[in-house]
Formats: C-alpha cells, structure tokens, sequence
C-alpha cells in the first residue's frame, strides 16, 4: 500500500444525521405528501440506490426531516446496521440513517468511499450505543479510519467494482422481466381465460369445455419436510455437505432456490427429508401457499411442503402458479390456537383447476424455456457476486494493484472462485 494515506472520514467528508417528523403517527406531515421519505424498510439487501419508497411526507413534514438529493450517500444506522446505499431520488431520509457529503475531492472519491463503506461495514456491527440497541452515530462513522490511494486509482478500483455491480443489477432487471412475462402468461391463460383457442371453446357448467376442478391430492402426492431435532444439537450438522433449506432461504424475489446458509451431515440428513432438483416447495407459514422450486439438491426442513409423483399430465411448471395464487384462500386455515399455517391434509384437499393436455403442453413449453433462462441468470449472478466478493477486500486493501489491469478477462481471473480459476489453469 505505497503511497496511501490514512485520513479519519470527518476530515474529508461532513458527515450528518438523518431527521424524522414526530410523532410519527400525526399525519399532518403526510397528508397529500408527495416528497419520498426514505426509511430502512425502503433499503433491501441487494442493489446500489433507492428508487421507490413507501410513504411520503408533505412539505410540512420535510420541514422537520433531512432534505438530500439524488446520488447522496446513506449509512443505515440502526437495525440493518452499515447498509450503504445511493439515494436515486431527491427526498428527505429517515433518522434511522447518516449520510456523507461535502467531500473534499481532491482526497477522495464518491464511488470509492461507497465500496470502501461496504468492505468496512462488518465492523460497525461491532460498536454498541447503548445497552441493549445496537447502532452507529456521526462520531462513530467521523472517526472512521480509511487509508487512501491517489484519486486516479481510486477511481479505477470503483469503476472495476462498480462494473460488476452494474452486471448483477442488469441479471436482475432481465430475471424481473422474465418473472413478469410467465406471470402475464399464466394470468391471462388461466385466469382471465384468454388461452389460445378461446374464442372457439364451449363453455360447460362454468368452465371452459374438457377442463375440470379437481384436489391436488387426485393429481400428485403431498409429504412434508422433516427436521433433525433438537436443532441445536451440532451432531447433525458438523462437517455437513448437504445443503438443508429452511423458509430463510427462499425469497419472494427469486422462483428459485440456489443456495442455503446450513448444511446438514449425512446422520443429520437421515432425519430429514432429501429431494431432487426441481422439487417443489410451499411454505406452510408464513406466507401460506408461497412456492419455490429447488435449484439443488438437499434436505428440507419440516416448515416446508413439497409435491412428487405427478399425474395426469400435470407438472410442477403449472401447480407453481396455480399454488401461489392461493395465498389468500390458505390463510382461511388456522392449524393451532394462534399459528397459522397449512398441512398436508389441507394441501391436498385444495382444488385447483386442470385445464385440457394440449394447452398444458403449449404453457410448458413455453414456461420451461423462460425458466432456463431464468435459472441460467441465477447462476451467472450467484458467480459474479462471488466474484465481487473475493475483490473487494483485495482492491481497497491494496493487495491487489489496479494500475496494469486494464483487461476484463485478466480482471475476471483474479476474482473468479478458487475452484473455477483451478479448472480454468488446468486446461492450459
């Protein structure tokens, strides 16, 4: 690290707190508003700005909050704490949140403090502000060491890393757009009933003609998952290969699970229950009905449902849909005194609607194509992510010198997985 010169972030930066209107609750600051008022709820874990936010606050109430504009730096304080994000709108943020401006750009570099930020926000996980609520302030986030290269190369590190960035955000806008054609399919085949042919189809008792209602249970089998217990116990999981796929390790946002945060042994696998790839999955809480297909193979935890065996034509490609569009209808159940959620009784008691082979047929030929390439993105973006990931810390560290790497392929070697850049040197 030649020539890098550690500064505190206050010397170089103002560093301010953001400000709420309260009580919260009084909607004289809310009231017709139209000014975006960012909270932390408005941050998720992935992409660089904030575009949309929940509520809004009035003129009123932005005169007691924190006015920024677009492309300021935030720093959640508080909860999430050390989230880094750019704001993409002008609008007043939350006192959940610091920001930084005013930087002396002679020193430093917007985009390089924003990585710099994010390789460094482990550590505000360890400050402590009180008793029990942990958070970081101004002083904190001031005092903040960061040692720093020349401007040109700090603008190289975050032009490599914010090439990345830009390759996952762009995976995941064209996986969005994929999602919402195979829903606009579904809907508009199965729901509005606008499938091809329509137009020349009888109607009998309500549906169209040769379709009927019938239990997911005539159609396939229903089992659950299964749990070692107790779950603490270390036995089951020590040295464990097997990934074991509970409902943290699905989300809303992908159709897809690829990944989990737990691996069970083969003894822990003995007390759960193993499937294949492409399983389905539906959750039994939480948000009853919700379904995944599994990306890999593993054992699933005892919150989850999971459908095989399938007959008369039908495939998980349809049920997916047809599952997740009873959310509602599920929450009708409660299964305990104060617990809702759904069992396999109940699952496979539930009608759903089979239409004829051929337009399943058509539907799965076209939804399997966009799902190939709806995983395939999942893929790539899972190894870039990783990618980014193994540089970031070797790029603001200085370990790894940017001023000779010009070549994206040269780029991408540093960074690849260690057993993805092993296979690619024994092939030379």
């Amino acid at each position: 690290m030649e020539n890098w010169i550690e500064y505190k972030i206050g010397e170089l930066c103002e560093v301010g707190r953001g400000s709420s209107p309260r009580p919260i609750i009084d909607q004289r600051y809310f009231v017709d508003g139209d000014i975006p008022w960012v909270k932390i709820a408005d941050a998720t874990a992935s992409g660089k700005y904030i575009y949309e936010t929940k509520e809004y606050v009035n003129e009123f109430g932005a005169s007691f909050s924190r006015h920024l504009e677009p492309n300021s730096l935030i720093i959640s304080a508080s909860g999430s704490i050390g989230l880094i994000k750019f704001l993409g709108v002008k609008g007043c943020i939350h006192d959940g949140w610091l920001y930084v401006s005013n930087y002396n750009e002679n020193f430093i570099d917007k985009e390089y403090l924003y990585y710099f930020l994010i390789y460094y926000s482990v550590q505000f996980n360890n400050y402590s502000s009180g008793a029990a609520i942990q958070n970081i302030n101004t002083e904190i986030l001031r005092n903040t060491k960061i040692k720093l290269p020349s401007i040109p190369i700090q603008q190289k590190i975050a032009s490599i890393l914010s090439s990345y960035d830009e390759l996952i955000e762009n995976n995941k806008k064209r996986i969005k757009l994929l999602e919402e054609m195979a829903d606009e399919i579904y809907n508009e085949w199965f729901v509005r009933l606008r499938f091809p042919g329509y137009e020349s189809t009888k109607i009998v008792d309500g549906l169209p003609e040769g379709w009927k209602n019938l239990k997911i249970g005539d159609i396939c089998t229903v089992g659950r998952g299964s749990s070692p217990r107790p779950i603490t116990d270390f036995s089951f999981f020590e040295n464990g290969n097997i990934p074991w796929i509970k409902i943290a390790d699905a989300t809303a946002s992908s159709k897809f699970v690829l990944e989990t945060k737990e691996y069970v042994n083969e003894y822990g696998a003995s007390f759960s229950r193993y499937l294949d790839e492409g399983s389905l999955i539906i959750a039994t809480s939480g948000t009853l009905g919700f379904c995944v297909f599994l990306g890999i193979k593993g054992c699933i935890h005892d919150g989850w449902l999971y459908t095989n065996s399938y007959k008369m034509n039908m495939k998980p490609s349809y049920l997916y849909y047809r599952i997740n569009s009873l959310t509602e209808y599920f929450n009708n159940f409660s299964y305990g005194a104060a617990i809702q959620n759904i069992n396999t009784d109940i699952l496979r008691k539930t009608s759903v609607l089979i239409p004829t082979e051929d337009i399943l047929n058509n539907f799965y030929s076209i939804i399997n194509s966009i799902d190939l390439e709806h995983k395939l993105l999942l893929q790539k973006t899972k190894l870039v992510q990783e990618s980014f990931d193994l540089l970031l810390p070797r790029l603001i560290s200085g370990k790894l010198k940017v001023e000779h790497l010009s070549e994206e392929k040269e780029l991408l070697m540093v960074a690849e997985p260690r057993a993805e850049y092993q296979n690619q040197n024994s092939i030379k």
